[in-house]
This record gives structure tokens, C-alpha cells and sequence, in this order.
């Protein structure tokens, strides 16, 4: 069981061959789980451990980069958007009856 407030994802594969962990969006069929032909039951009262420090440090999500800020250049960004704006209104114009939405694409 993760730490409160630690928002674990999900991993495929990427600790170890073979190795899948479930938490934050993932799915797990387990005792509580209800399926058409009856449920998943606990047996013997086992808790959630907590997960191992250890573990813990391999799951958390790596720390984003931080991004430098980007400056546009007066008038030269709104001279782009300008041009890239009528160029696709243009080609929605001209294309070919059901293909509308596909050029927008």
C-alpha cells in the first residue's frame, strides 16, 4: 500500500521482465472485485503492507524537467498563426466532398 498523498503509476515490464505493478488508474481483479459469476473473497484477514522504501524509490514517477521559458518575437508569432490559419482554412475549402474533418486531422 502506497504512502497517503504518493500518486504511484502503473509499470509493464519496466522494473523486471515480467514484473506489472497497479496503482493510481490501474486495474486489479481482487477480493472485492464482483464478476457475473460470483466475487473475490479475502481468506485469513491479510492487511496491505506498506510498500518497501526500496520499492517505493523505483515507482515514484521520475521528476519532470524543468522547461526554459520560450519568448516570441513581437509580431513575428502572430505573422505565423496568421498564415497557418489561412492555409488550413484553405485546405478545408478545397477538399473533397467527406474529407472535411480527415484534413483537419
Amino acid at each position: 500500500q502506497a504512502p497517503d498523498g504518493v500518486r504511484l503509476g502503473n509499470t509493464a515490464g519496466t522494473i523486471a521482465p515480467l514484473v506489472d505493478t497497479r496503482a493510481w488508474g490501474g486495474y486489479v481483479v481482487a477480493p472485492g472485485s464482483v464478476l457475473p459469476c460470483g466475487g473475490y473473497e479475502a481468506v485469513g484477514g491479510a492487511v496491505p503492507l506498506p510498500v518497501p522504501a526500496w520499492l517505493l524509490s523505483i515507482l515514484r514517477p521520475a521528476p519532470k524537467p524543468v522547461q526554459a521559458p520560450t519568448v516570441a518575437v513581437a509580431g513575428q508569432s502572430r505573422r505565423y498563426a496568421d498564415v497557418a490559419l489561412t492555409n488550413e482554412a484553405r485546405n478545408v475549402a478545397t477538399a473533397a466532398d467527406g474529407t472535411r474533418n480527415a484534413t483537419l486531422l
